[in-house]
């Protein structure tokens, strides 16, 4: 990074290839991804490692990450096909939704609305639009609830996709 008030470069060895990396909405963290398999998150002061988020894949192209707009949440696209959740404190993942189940393509665009619960994703050519449901109760059917409560909204078919997001 490098600081134009002061004419200072500062940088910090990950060990990783870096694919996206995506700054948290409060300013005080950045969110990292790599081609590792792995999203790992950094105070933006000192460069400590927080956080990491495992259990996806990133092996060979970008794969974008989002916060969710209350920074209690982490998303990200893999090359599975799949959309990936996760508690940013615990780093325990929340929920794993399939876009479609014979469509095993990589899943390399997201984003996050600003001040709403839904996501905007993207797949080989299709849009897709998510939302999540009211919040959920029971402690121990969480997973399973949240997981059922992200509903495709829309799918916008696009012969060439360029770049989306919310206003």
């Amino acid at each position: 990074m490098y600081d134009i008030r002061y004419g200072k470069l500062y940088e910090d060895f990950i060990g990783h290839n870096l694919t996206y990396i995506n700054l948290s909405h409060d300013q005080q963290c950045f969110l990292v991804g790599t081609l590792s398999s792995q999203l790992m998150l950094f105070d933006k002061i000192n460069g400590k490692l927080l956080q990491t988020f495992v259990d996806y894949t990133n092996n060979t192209y970008m794969i974008e990450n989002a916060l969710s707009n209350d920074d209690q949440f982490i998303y990200s696209g893999s090359e599975d096909g799949r959309l990936i959740c996760w508690n940013l404190l615990t780093a325990k993942q929340i929920c794993v939704v399939e876009h479609e189940i014979d469509n095993r393509k990589s899943v390399n665009t997201l984003t996050h609305h600003p001040k709403e619960e839904k996501l905007l994703t993207a797949q080989e050519g299709n849009i897709y639009m998510w939302r999540k449901n009211d919040q959920i109760e029971e402690e121990e059917e969480e997973k399973e609830e949240i997981k059922k409560s992200f509903m495709n909204e829309k799918i916008f078919n696009s012969s060439k996709f360029v770049s989306a997001g919310f206003e």
